[in-house]
């Protein structure tokens, strides 16, 4: 009895040392990053008013379609204060018949890479709203991803709330975050409202140290740890940047 005992601690200290492990990674990567990012997505966007020690900009910096294969890159101007940080967001779409081969995830990928190769561009964000279908191409894609890139580049991810308490097909993703998108939640609004809406609850820690939220809906409940991503439903103004914080603060 004693030695089955012995056995199941032993593993169970190894799930914990792991679990640890992931979650020290994820935090150590990105723990200089400013607590608070805004997302200048495609229009332009006059962010010279950010404080830069406390604000981080995410950056839409290309949309990849996979049906047909289409690389659209940043057509709009974006402006902050010199030296702040930026994350290049690339925003990948896909309808049920799109190409998932080999050949189409190598030249996606390659082209992600070339953001590493920009002076500004400090970490990298991918926008893929994956259905289940497109998840082992979505992670084969992160997985490549992560190998070319630089070690010192984080690599951050968007979630849906539900990835975050379903099956955990996530859990092993090589990424240094997954950013629950607790806006625009579509048909699963309500239940999200009503079951998973405290971010520091959820199921799966990558999901844990960061959020996403947008000026226009209601918040989930975060503590102060929590790296926030803000978008807002048009330009963002040096109005909404100060409710922001000022909300924030509170």
């Amino acid at each position: 009895m004693w030695k089955r005992l012995l056995i199941v601690a032993i593993v169970a200290v190894s799930y914990l040392t792991l679990w640890v492990a992931r979650v020290r990674n994820s935090q150590s990567k990105m723990e200089n990053f400013p607590v608070t990012t805004v997302w200048a997505w495609q229009r332009p966007e006059k962010l010279t008013f950010i404080d830069k020690h406390k604000t981080a900009v995410a950056v839409l910096a290309e949309t990849i379609s996979l049906s047909p294969l289409k690389f659209e890159p940043r057509n709009q101007p974006v402006s902050a204060p010199d030296g702040a940080t930026y994350i290049a967001v690339v925003r990948i779409q896909a309808s049920a018949n799109s190409d998932l081969s080999d050949a189409t995830r190598a030249r996606v990928v390659s082209e992600i890479t070339k953001f590493a190769g920009n002076a500004d561009t400090e970490a990298i964000q991918i926008d893929f709203d994956a259905t289940s279908s497109q998840r082992d191409f979505y992670r084969s894609l992160l997985k490549d991803l992560r190998a070319k890139l630089p070690r010192d580049i984080p690599l951050s991810m968007t979630a849906l709330v539900s990835w975050c308490e379903g099956d955990d097909w996530i859990a092993n993703l090589p990424v240094d975050e997954a950013v629950p998108m607790y806006f625009r939640m579509g048909v699963d609004d309500q239940n999200i409202r009503r079951s998973h809406w405290d971010v520091g609850k959820l199921r799966e820690p990558l999901c844990r140290n960061s959020v996403g939220i947008s000026l226009d809906e209601p918040w989930p409940r975060f503590d102060s740890a929590v790296r926030v991503y803000a978008f807002a439903p048009a330009a963002w103004t040096e109005t909404d940047y100060q409710h922001l914080l000022e909300r924030l603060a509170r």
